[in-house]
């Protein structure tokens, strides 16, 4: 697994200021092919294929990083739907003070 982050500055001039609806949605379209500035692999990523991807997208190596854990923690929220009312906690029971 890989994932890259890429520039997403939006350089919006005071002469398209006009109509900035427009200019936003234009500066949000070119976001996508922006420079890439973060690429993220996976700890157990072989070697030549990290070469490979940082040769076609175009990063050196001070921007790979490695995180020290899932790639994608949104991955995880699938855990919550398992049926295993043993791994979840209790809901909590509200209770009012006593005055």
């Amino acid at each position: 697994m890989f994932r890259v982050t890429r520039d997403a500055d939006i350089d919006i001039r005071a002469e398209e200021a006009d109509d900035l609806l427009r200019a936003l949605q234009q500066g949000l379209r070119k976001r996508r092919f922006g420079s890439p500035v973060r690429l993220e692999v996976a700890p157990d990523m072989p070697d030549e294929m990290l070469l490979n991807l940082m040769e076609s997208i175009g990063v050196e190596p001070d921007d790979i990083y490695i995180p020290d854990g899932p790639l994608n923690i949104l991955d995880l929220g699938a855990l919550c739907d398992l049926d295993r009312p043993d791994l979840k906690y209790k809901p909590l029971r509200a209770v009012r003070p006593k005055v």
